[in-house]
């Protein structure tokens, strides 16, 4: 009995433990009172930015029954990022269940949306208000989720992808109407788990409503970051069999060999977050590990030089940064001239050949 007593007493400890680091907070946005959960794990150190995962519940669901479901705070504590849970709104009553939650991946002009919640526009807020409040690395902001939660995250790597770094989608279409109304900057992490015999959203054949392609299919929505991501070769294929269930897994590497596009096609799988383990780790372990080798990348100054040469350009370079000095005609179209290791110091690049265009722009490009 004593020994019972004593487990019990340190699972008491330890739920109380994550419940003073995970806040439920509140924020008004588009005249409305919007709501999310935050957790910031104990090793969070304010003198050093950290990466930022937001994870999206499924339609119909909460924020704090989609944390029990699929529980992120270990790995936010062994990993060292701020992990949070936003809470879907009240569906309009134009279609649907009344008062089911959701998240709209499209935009109040889409015609036919059954939704006018501003989700993009509460995104952005809350981005805003967590760095205000906590030291966030803003080149590392990811989203994740099922579901409808996963239709949004997928659609916000598009629309707000100067904000988002890398998406993963769980069962879940990118918006169809989205990419209409957007122009993502390469590189993007993106990344889809999806069975191929989902009832709700069907792998092959996406949602279409009224001649709107509401959820595109999951071949239409790799064909799309393929392209966005400018990617030429064929993917890396590997394929699993764990307890019965066949997966097959694709990757697609840019030059550098670095996978910016993961799929993991579950064979005859349905509509649900799938609990399997590859080489050890868990269906969560392997979205962040995917997620975290993504940044934003930034753009340095562009200058218009006079016509004088050879161009210096001096500047203060962060260490370990990687730069880029580009020269171009248009703003447009960059030809790469060389490359070099930030020192944290000041550094000095020079262009000393004879110029390439009437008129030249230059630009250093920091990669992290």
């Amino acid at each position: 009995m004593t020994n019972l007593l004593i487990i019990f007493l340190l699972a008491s400890m330890l739920m109380n433990s994550n419940a003073q680091t995970l806040k439920n907070e509140f924020i008004n946005h588009d005249n409305k009172t919007r709501e999310f959960l935050i957790y910031v794990p104990e090793s969070y150190d304010e003198t050093k930015q950290q990466p930022l995962l937001f994870n999206f519940h499924g339609g119909g669901g909460t924020a704090s029954s989609y944390l029990e479901y699929v529980d992120m705070r270990d790995l936010a504590e062994n990993k060292q990022f701020i992990l949070v849970y936003p809470q879907g709104s009240q569906i309009d009553s134009k279609e649907g269940k009344k008062n089911e939650t959701h998240w709209n991946p499209d935009l109040k002009s889409v015609k036919f949306n059954k939704s006018d919640a501003d989700d993009y526009g509460f995104l952005e807020s809350m981005i805003e208000n967590i760095s205000s409040n906590y030291s966030i690395n803003l080149n590392r902001v990811y989203v994740c989720g099922f579901s409808n939660g996963a239709d949004f995250a997928l659609s916000a790597a598009c629309y707000l992808h100067n904000k988002i770094a890398a998406a993963a989608s769980v069962s879940g279409l990118q918006s169809g109407e989205i990419i209409k109304s957007s122009s993502p900057n390469p590189p993007k992490g993106i990344m889809l788990v999806h069975g191929t015999s989902d009832y709700s959203r069907p792998y092959n054949e996406g949602l279409k409503y009224f001649g709107i392609t509401f959820n595109m299919s999951v071949p239409d929505i790799i064909n799309y970051w393929v392209d966005v991501n400018k990617l030429e070769d064929d993917p890396v294929k590997m394929s699993f069999n764990i307890e019965g269930q066949d997966i097959d897994h694709f990757s697609y590497f840019n030059s550098n060999k670095k996978p910016l596009i993961e799929h993991y096609k579950i064979i005859n799988g349905g509509h649900e977050w799938y609990d399997f383990e590859i080489n050890g780790e868990s269906l969560n372990e392997i979205i962040w590990d995917f997620l975290s080798e993504h940044k934003i990348k930034e753009f340095g100054l562009v200058i218009t030089p006079i016509n004088a040469f050879p161009f210096t350009l001096t500047f203060s370079s962060k260490k370990d940064a990687v730069y880029f000095m580009e020269v171009s005609d248009d703003l447009t179209n960059w030809l790469k001239l060389r490359e070099v290791r930030g020192s944290g110091n000041q550094i000095e690049v020079a262009d000393s050949r004879d110029a390439v265009f009437k008129k030249q722009y230059y630009r250093m490009r920091v990669e992290y």
